[in-house]
Protein backbone atom coordinates (compact mmCIF):
# COMPACT_ATOMS: atom_id res chain seq x y z
CA UNK A 1 0.00 0.00 0.00
CA UNK A 2 1.59 3.11 -0.67
CA UNK A 3 2.54 5.88 2.29
CA UNK A 4 0.02 8.70 1.05
CA UNK A 5 -3.12 6.06 0.83
CA UNK A 6 -1.59 5.35 4.55
CA UNK A 7 -1.68 8.55 5.58
CA UNK A 8 -4.68 9.03 4.16
CA UNK A 9 -6.34 6.14 6.20
CA UNK A 10 -4.75 7.32 9.27
CA UNK A 11 -5.80 10.54 9.17
CA UNK A 12 -9.52 10.00 8.69
CA UNK A 13 -9.61 7.46 11.65
CA UNK A 14 -8.20 10.42 14.00
CA UNK A 15 -10.74 12.95 12.60
CA UNK A 16 -13.46 10.07 13.14
CA UNK A 17 -11.91 9.24 16.43
CA UNK A 18 -11.87 13.05 17.71
CA UNK A 19 -15.68 13.42 16.73
CA UNK A 20 -16.73 10.68 18.37
CA UNK A 21 -15.12 11.79 21.56
CA UNK A 22 -16.26 14.38 21.60
CA UNK A 23 -19.92 13.45 20.41
CA UNK A 24 -19.58 10.54 23.60
CA UNK A 25 -18.33 12.92 26.13
CA UNK A 26 -15.19 11.19 26.33
CA UNK A 27 -13.69 14.72 25.16
CA UNK A 28 -14.42 17.94 25.24
CA UNK A 29 -14.01 20.52 22.79
CA UNK A 30 -11.17 22.54 24.85
CA UNK A 31 -9.29 19.11 25.05
CA UNK A 32 -5.45 19.72 23.96
CA UNK A 33 -5.87 16.05 22.56
CA UNK A 34 -9.14 16.48 20.56
CA UNK A 35 -7.35 19.27 18.40
CA UNK A 36 -4.40 17.29 18.15
CA UNK A 37 -6.03 14.53 16.84
CA UNK A 38 -7.62 17.45 14.32
CA UNK A 39 -4.34 18.69 13.20
CA UNK A 40 -2.51 15.46 12.92
CA UNK A 41 -5.93 13.95 10.81
CA UNK A 42 -6.11 16.53 8.49
CA UNK A 43 -2.42 16.22 7.88
CA UNK A 44 -2.70 12.81 7.14
CA UNK A 45 -5.93 13.35 4.55
CA UNK A 46 -3.23 16.34 3.12
CA UNK A 47 -0.63 14.12 2.23
CA UNK A 48 -3.25 12.03 0.27
CA UNK A 49 -5.19 14.86 -1.30
CA UNK A 50 -2.17 16.15 -2.67
CA UNK A 51 -0.82 12.90 -4.10
CA UNK A 52 -3.77 12.72 -5.39
CA UNK A 53 -4.37 16.42 -7.12
CA UNK A 54 -7.47 17.00 -4.92
CA UNK A 55 -6.84 20.95 -4.89
CA UNK A 56 -10.11 21.79 -2.99
CA UNK A 57 -9.33 18.91 -0.03
CA UNK A 58 -5.85 20.05 0.12
CA UNK A 59 -6.92 23.33 0.62
CA UNK A 60 -9.76 22.17 3.19
CA UNK A 61 -7.78 20.25 5.16
CA UNK A 62 -4.78 23.18 5.74
CA UNK A 63 -7.69 25.35 7.06
CA UNK A 64 -7.99 22.31 9.05
CA UNK A 65 -5.04 22.39 10.26
CA UNK A 66 -4.60 26.16 10.89
CA UNK A 67 -7.87 26.16 12.97
CA UNK A 68 -6.56 23.22 15.05
CA UNK A 69 -2.96 24.94 15.33
CA UNK A 70 -4.20 28.13 16.52
CA UNK A 71 -6.29 26.42 19.36
CA UNK A 72 -3.48 24.31 20.46
CA UNK A 73 -1.60 27.38 20.73
CA UNK A 74 -4.39 29.73 22.12
CA UNK A 75 -4.91 26.89 24.98
CA UNK A 76 -1.39 26.46 26.18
Amino acid sequence: MKMNVVCGWFGAALILAAYFSVSFGLMTLGDGGFQAMNLFGALGLCVNAYAKKAWPVVALEVAWMLIALVSLIRQS
